[in-house]
């Protein structure tokens, strides 16, 4: 975790509140008086202020972090008590060596006080630095707790978001060689083609997906690749319509995230022998990237393909949408007459 910021917080406060105490204990208190006073006044000034500070780091560096923060709420006070007691104690000793009283009565033509006054404006004072060097130590706390529970979200974060991704690409790239491998009996000039398809799409996985983001363009052009590749085992009763926007924002995406739908497509709405359309449709309106995917449900039982269509692309495709556009997205899904299978996905991308 950084601990420059708290750090810079902290020099901040201990500047400010010693510029405020040494103002009232220097300056302040005797202006208001409008007479002389004697050099003993400021002697004793300077001693309390010592002291206070001696009292200040003390609880903030020592006594909150070893008692309060480790839940001994009683040695605390006791200390709090103890410390403040003998700081008054000091003080008005301070008060006796010095004959600050006496000294102090002659400057302001008052009959002279007695040895062993209290001093209560020490007390008080005392008491305040208690307080506020309690509550800045607990603030600070406070900061780094939240700082550190922040930072460990975020390593939690982009470790379940590297495991997702690494799940994903291997299953992509299984299907992929499987359909490659069964082109290869049939046509061996496709199956060379198609393989330097995948060799691209490989070269993006490698030095795109490994990012957070790429560009919305770079994500169109693998998908493009994708659907290509794709054709060339289809039959002629299968059909593949992708439609894109002609002219859109180059936004930055998630690289890798709308291929599992288009995938599952093919997976579960090709056919070599019954007719379909397989369509893919991606457009945006204002800052929202909304995609629509439709595939025949090629089955002999097309409720069974639709319960298996929530494969571990889709599931981590899912969990990756929470993690990287949490609130951003919606996600539909519906069948037509039991015979098609639609995807809605609509993401906000800034």
């Amino acid at each position: 975790m950084n601990a420059q910021p708290i750090k810079r917080y902290r020099a901040r406060h201990y500047v400010l509140l010693w510029t405020i105490v040494g103002i009232v204990f220097l300056l302040l208190q005797p202006l208001t008086w409008g007479v002389k006073l004697p050099q003993v006044f400021w002697t004793k000034q300077v001693y309390h202020l010592i002291i206070l500070v001696a009292l200040y780091y003390a609880n903030t560096n020592i006594a909150a972090p070893a008692l309060l923060f480790r839940k001994k709420i009683w040695l605390f006070i006791a200390w709090a008590f103890t410390s403040v007691t003998l700081v008054t104690l000091l003080g008005q000793w301070i008060n006796n060596q010095l004959h600050f009283f006496e000294a102090m009565s002659r400057a302001l033509g008052r009959p002279p006080h007695k040895p062993g006054n209290f001093d209560g404006f020490m007390m008080i004072t005392s008491l305040l630095i208690m307080g506020i060097s309690t509550s800045i130590v607990a603030y600070e706390r406070w900061q780094q707790v939240t700082a550190l529970r922040e930072e460990l979200e975020k390593e939690k974060i982009s470790a379940e978001l590297a495991f997702l991704k690494a799940q994903i690409n291997p299953h992509f790239f299984f299907n992929t060689l499987n359909n490659i491998y069964s082109l290869s009996f049939i046509d061996v000039n496709a199956s060379r083609d198609a393989l330097q398809k995948l060799s691209r799409m490989m070269r993006y996985v490698l030095y795109e997906a490994q990012h957070d983001t790429t560009l919305l363009s770079k994500e169109i052009s693998f998908i493009d690749d994708y659907i290509e590749l794709m054709r060339l085992r289809l039959s002629e009763n299968m059909q593949v319509v992708f439609r894109k926007p002609q002219y859109f924002k180059d936004d930055a995406i998630a690289p890798m995230l709308l291929m599992p739908f288009i995938e599952n497509a093919f997976k579960h709405g090709v056919s070599n022998i019954d007719n379909g359309t397989i369509e893919i449709v991606l457009a945006e309106e204002d800052d929202l990237l909304l995609l629509t995917v439709t595939n025949p449900l090629i089955a002999a039982n097309p409720n069974k393909v639709a319960e298996d269509y929530g494969g571990i692309g889709l599931q981590n495709t899912v969990r990756r949408l929470e993690l990287t556009y949490p609130g951003r997205y919606t996600l539909n899904t519906e069948r037509e007459k039991e015979q098609k299978y639609i995807v809605h996905l609509s993401i906000k991308l800034s």
